[in-house]
């Protein structure tokens, strides 16, 4: 997954767009978040592409919010729990949530509304308005939905998610491992639950447990450990 798909390219302003999910990922210095991702379309409703630029996935127009602490929501196995996600009127994922619904999904007789996974699984158009920003270098870019029109309430809905950093380089996501499965049941399997690149490196996390792949050694190492208070890995001392 390219850099314009982990912290969006879509220009500021105002579009049609189509949720496509939530997803797992760190951000430097080993923070893991929660992506929420919006496609963005044109007003006939094709993808919208990157201007004078060749119509190629990796060229269409992307915005994200973020969860910053989504260790709530986990599973000891590292998913999200989508009945859990959302649930907090408070939480940037409820807002998401509920700026989704269409006149259908409600019913004034029930507190049950669908889920973000049943809301992605629909595959509807919904209006955002995103905001690109640029790091201080000015080399990077990321852009953001600011708001969404709630077709229910028939109002723009606000949508806070700061990103806590600003990128710095690129971050692929590891689809497909050619690593052998491990034996160990401690370690990650392959192909492994939260896998990603950075700087070259493959890493994977089980539990609280960061591990990183050894290409001399071909097997896991133990890396770093997740400091719950801070929601940070700290490095192990090897030595």
């Amino acid at each position: 997954m390219s850099h314009a798909v982990v912290f969006g390219n879509a220009p500021s302003g105002e579009f049609k767009s189509r949720y496509l999910g939530y997803r797992l990922d760190f951000i430097e210095h080993g923070k893991l978040r929660l992506f929420h991702d919006f496609l963005m379309l044109n007003d006939d409703e094709s993808v919208a592409y990157s201007k004078n630029q060749r119509k190629i996935p990796s060229n269409r127009l992307f915005a994200i919010a973020v969860n910053n602490k989504p260790t709530a929501h986990m599973r000891p196995d590292n998913t999200i729990d989508d009945e859990k996600l959302g649930r907090n009127p408070k939480s940037n994922d409820y807002k998401i949530r509920y700026a989704l619904l269409k006149k259908q999904d409600y019913d004034e007789y029930s507190s049950d509304i669908p889920t973000l996974k049943q809301l992605q699984d629909l595959k509807r158009t919904h209006k955002v308005r995103v905001k690109k920003n640029l790091n201080k270098a000015g080399d990077k870019s990321y852009s953001v939905v600011v708001e969404i029109f709630s077709e229910l309430d028939e109002e723009w809905k606000p949508i806070y998610g700061k990103l806590e950093y600003e990128p710095k380089s690129k971050i692929h996501l590891h689809k497909d491992s050619v690593k052998p499965n491990v034996v160990d049941s401690n370690k990650p399997t392959m192909p492994s639950p939260l896998p990603y690149y950075s700087m070259n490196a493959e890493f994977s996390v089980k539990g609280n447990i960061k591990w990183k792949w050894g290409n001399k050694s071909q097997d896991w190492l133990k890396y770093a450990v997740l400091d719950e208070a801070t929601d940070t890995f700290k490095e192990i001392d090897n030595d």
